[in-house]
Order: structure tokens, then sequence, then C-alpha cells
């Protein structure tokens, strides 16, 4: 397994908290839009109320005051029996509820009142509604962010076991559950600045009116007083979003055995004194108090939490079943295929069981690689920061979109098939490419750091190339027919962490001791050879838009054959995903029934142009 550095970690948490503070965010701009609907209702009922009580649009304090006439009193009991009826069907407040079947009980109320209502109304359905949506916000970025901090670990450690789903009572506790000095949890604040506004925008009401203001200047003091309740309730929004994230991830980690968490400030010039100070600070896990030891550490806090990676080489541990199964996580599995198989209860037969003898075990060829291709980076790759990882994020795009594949000769399936595995060309002693011993040990010597002098004929790697996912492609574009025209596909999550890669073929340029390979999962830049780095990144810059869907012909393009895949470790017809056999050849239904009960699908060529078929 790939020792993830300290770098990997804090990229991959950054990320993580980036996404649920984008949260809190997106349904700020849904408060900012139930303000502005709230300000123009409000508005329309000043406007009509000045429209039907004015002279030269002003209203004395006295006339506010005046009572209702029967009509005008008919006509707002309808109003308060609407505004009930919509607080039954909405949940509004209980006391506000019971205040609105007290007034509609009233015989008497004046236009001042009337008005007041009005505007109260519009108000406990802003925050009723907000309530309702921050509630809705907080829950996903709390279970967003314990998911995905568990994927992150499972993905980083491509150990993948079932994570307990959050119920709903435990959701429940943790938005009621205050955690600031004030003692109070995200709902009470809301009412008391909902309750504060009331009172301000009734008294600056009853002020305009003494003063004897203008309807326009009423409206102004009174969407003043709203941008101001706004800008409270965004600095509310993204407080509260920073500690459910902050928490999420926290109990996500606890959960999976990480002991240690470190803090990780977003270094700018907006960084506050406080987070600059305690950026890379390491905490247990029981030291976790949100304000003080872990974010948010004041108000808009972007910093987040990062599991410690001192002693995290041992691995995961998980709250489960004596009897859970765990699995191999591919580098490439995105975090919705992910939540799928090991948080909702999805099939995870396409993955690989991790046994207890596999657990550990590193394929002899690489078990010097990791420290030797990171050495190789260091003195042989000429991409700044910014280009490394432009061209990293494209190169794992072009893995994403291809399949792990192979060539082979027909009249050799049968032979994998009763062997049950693939052969080298030292258990072979054939070759379509290249057939040396020496030459191979060579090569393999200086692409992984192997000991080949200690390695057993059958310990040496398989060779394959990165292939387009449809056959028919596959078969026009691969520049190198002679390895054979039968297409073996591998399944990439049973091969997690014993495939490498060249850009090229590795012989010759491994020979002249001018590249390495690189790691495919947890993709690192080290099989590029300098010949491409400089056409990779011209191409990838000048095809931005481009997906990738084809390895062969991007290999063309940068002057190449294709792009060159080691298989490490035993390789067998388990491993395999699909067939698709040359066309022309008879296959026997012996063969066929073998390969349908491994649960491979197998498919013909039915001409040289590509076309084929299921069999």
């Amino acid at each position: 397994m790939t020792t993830r550095t300290e770098k990997y970690w804090q990229q991959r948490f950054e990320q993580v908290t980036e996404a649920q503070l984008k949260t809190g965010m997106d349904y700020y701009d849904e408060a900012e839009r139930l303000y502005r609907e709230a300000m123009e209702s409000i508005e329309k009922d000043i406007a009509r109320w000045y429209m039907r009580l004015a002279a030269n649009n002003q209203i004395t304090y006295a006339d506010a005051k005046k009572l209702l006439t029967n009509s005008q009193l008919k006509d707002f009991k309808l109003t308060l029996k609407e505004y009930i009826k919509r607080g039954k069907e909405n949940g509004i407040s209980a006391d506000w509820s019971k205040s609105l079947e007290n007034a509609s009980a009233k015989y008497h109320i004046s236009r001042l009142e009337a008005l007041q209502i009005q505007i109260q109304q519009h108000l406990e359905a802003l925050y009723g509604n907000q309530l309702d949506g921050m509630d809705a916000a907080m829950r996903k970025i709390y279970s967003d962010g314990y998911y995905q901090t568990a994927y992150e670990l499972q993905k980083g450690f491509s150990t993948g076991f079932d994570v307990q789903q959050i119920d709903e009572a435990r959701l429940e506790r943790l938005m009621s559950k205050p955690w600031a000095a004030d003692g109070q949890n995200f709902s009470q604040r809301l009412w008391s600045d909902k309750d504060k506004l009331i009172n301000n925008l009734q008294n600056e009401l009853v002020q305009g009116l003494v003063r004897g203001d203008a309807q326009l200047k009423i409206v102004q003091s009174f969407s003043k007083r709203m941008n101001t309740s706004l800008s409270n309730a965004g600095r509310l929004i993204a407080t509260e979003s920073a500690y459910f994230a902050s928490l999420g991830e926290k109990d996500g980690m606890k959960d999976l055995g990480v002991d240690q968490y470190e803090i990780l400030a977003t270094l700018d010039r907006k960084t506050s004194d406080i987070c600059r100070s305690m950026d890379g600070k390491v905490f247990k896990m029981p030291e976790f108090k949100a304000g003080v030891t872990a974010p948010p550490l004041h108000p808009w806090c972007r910093s987040c939490t990062v599991p410690h990676i001192e002693g995290l080489d041992s691995g995961l541990r998980a709250a489960r079943d004596d009897d859970g199964k765990v699995y191999y996580v591919p580098g490439s599995m995105k975090y919705p295929e992910w939540k799928k198989k090991f948080v909702d209860g999805g099939s995870k037969e396409d993955l690989q069981e991790v046994t207890a003898n596999d657990k550990n075990k590193v394929p002899k060829t690489l078990e010097n690689f990791d420290a030797y291709q990171k050495q190789w980076m260091k003195k042989n790759i000429i991409y700044n920061d910014n280009q490394a990882k432009f061209v990293k994020q494209s190169m794992q795009t072009v893995f994403d979109n291809n399949d792990y594949s192979m060539r082979i000769k027909f009249d050799n399936l049968e032979k994998i098939v009763a062997d049950g595995r693939f052969k080298n060309q030292f258990e072979t002693k054939t070759s379509e490419g290249s057939l040396s011993a020496d030459m191979r040990r060579a090569g393999c010597k200086q692409l992984f750091n192997a000991d080949v002098d200690n390695l057993e004929p059958s310990d040496f790697e398989k060779y394959g190339y990165l292939g387009s996912k449809d056959f028919k492609t596959d078969l026009k574009t691969f520049s190198t027919p002679q390895y054979g025209k039968t297409i073996v596909q591998f399944n990439k999550g049973k091969l997690q962490n014993r495939v490498t890669y060249t850009v090229g073929d590795s012989l010759g340029p491994a020979l002249l001791k001018r590249t390495i390979a690189g790691f495919v999962d947890d993709f690192t830049l080290a099989g590029i050879g300098r010949q491409y780095q400089r056409k990779l990144l011209e191409h990838f810059m000048l095809n931005v838009d481009d997906k990738f869907k084809n390895a062969n012909l991007l290999a063309q393009k940068i002057s190449t054959d294709y792009f060159e895949l080691q298989y490490h470790g035993e390789l067998t017809i388990d491993d395999v995903e699909r067939i698709c056999i040359e066309p022309n050849v008879v296959v026997p239904d012996s063969l066929l029934d073998k390969l349908k009960a491994k649960g491979i699908k197998v498919y013909q060529f039915k001409n040289r142009v590509g076309d084929y078929r299921e069999l």
C-alpha cells in the first residue's frame, strides 16, 4: 500500500471542508431570497396601507391609532383567517399562532395594529422557513462531512468496509445541542434574532409615524434593518456550517480509528491571528472542543481538521461485527459509488475482498518502489507545482475513462483458463515483444527498484496497456496488434495497488535509465518520461475540454504507441471482467461455460472493422 503523505491528507480534507462550507453558502443564497421576498411583501402591505389612509403621502400617529371600520375589520379578519390556515400548513410557532387567534377574536383593532400584525406575519414566515432550511442544510453538512471523511480515509488506505448510516435520532440530538459559549443552538439564535428584528421594525414604524415620515422613508429604514438582519444570518450560517463540518469530520475520523487530528488553517491575507496561531496544532480526539481546540475558532472561520498522520500507517479500524468483510477500494472510485456500496448497502461483487493473508501483502516487485519513485520525481519531473497538479488531474481523468487491458492470442486463452492465471515471459519462455531475460531483469530493476536477484520467475510483472472501454474503438486505435487481437479487460477494483504505468513502451527507455514506472492508484507523475512531459502539458492545456476518452489516440498525439501498464503480483482469471475474442475463430462451448462461470462477460468481434456481439 502507498504511504500517504501529510500533504495528501491536507489536500483531501481541505476539499472536504470546502465542499461543506459551500453547502452552507448555497443555503445563504436561499436565505437571501427569503429576506428579499419578505421585504417585498412588507413593502406592498405598507404601500396599500398608505394608499388607503394617507393624505399627501403622510399618516399621523393619531390617524394610525384609529380603529378599523366594520368593513375594514371584516376584511382584515379574512386575512387573519388566511394567516392561521397557512400557519397550520407550514408550522409557524405556537406563540404566534395563538396571537393570530386572539387577534381574530377581537372586536376592535386599530389601523396601526393591523399593519403591525401583517409585518410580523411576514417575519414569522421568513424565520420559520429559514429555520427549516438551515436545519436541513446543517444536517446535510454534518452527514456529508462524516461520510466524505470515511470515504477519504478508506480510499487513502485502499480499504473499504461498511459504514453505519447516521440515523435521525442522532441528527436531532446534534442539531439541538448548544456548542458555543452563549449556550444557545442555532434555532435559539434565529428566534432571538427574529424577536429583535420584529421589535426594531415595529419601533421604526411607530417612530416614523410620530415624525410624520413619508412612505418611502419608512420603507428605506425597514430595508436597512432587514439588510442588517440578513448580514447576521449570513454570519450565523457560515459559523454553524463550519461547526457541523468540523464535527462531522471529527466523528468520521474517530469512528474509523484516527486518534489525533491537526488544525489546518487557510493561510492568506484574510487569515485571522487565532487561526494562524493554531495552524499545525495537534490534539487528541477527546480534546475536541469547537471554538477552543477545533474550528470554528471565530465567525466566518475557514480552518479545517486533518487526520494526524503519525500512527496512521497501521491502518483503519471500525465499529463493526467480527465477521465484517473488508474490500480493496480502488483509487479511481468516486464518492457516489463508494457511498452506494459502503453506506447504502449496495453490491460489492465487483470488488476484491481483503483476506487475512493479503492485508499487508505487497507484490515483491514493488517492495522498494514507493520511496524510489518519490526520489526520481524530485530529480526528473520538470513541472512547477501548478503544472504538476494540472497534469496529474488530467492523467487521472485519462485513467478513469479507460480500462486496464491486455492483448493475447486466442490460442493462449484456454491455457490461461486452465492455469487459472496469466504468466510472464520468464515462465512461458515466449514473448510477442523482446524475449531477453537479462534485458527484462534490468528493466524491472530500473522501473521498480526491484531486488531482481531474489525474485522467482512468477514474481516478475506482466504487461498490458490502458485501453478504450469500447472494444471496437480499442481494436481500431491500438497500434501494436502483434500482441494479439483478443482483448482482455480487468476489474480495476481487484487490481488495487498492483498496477503501475509508463507513457510508451518501457523496456528501451528503462535500459537507458531514462524512465521508471509510476503508481496508478494515488496517481503519480513518475511514469511520464522527460521526453513526454512537455508534450502532455501542452496537449492538456490546448485541449482542456477534451474528456480523454481514448488513451490510445492520446498516446499517438504525443508520438508514442500506447500507455503501458505493468501488473504486479499474481494476475488470475478471476481478475478479468470482460473479454472480446478475435473474429473468425470458433469458441468451444466448454471454454465459454468456464469463462461465464467466473462471471466474465464474453464478446466476439464479428468482423475486422470492430463490430462485436455478446456470446
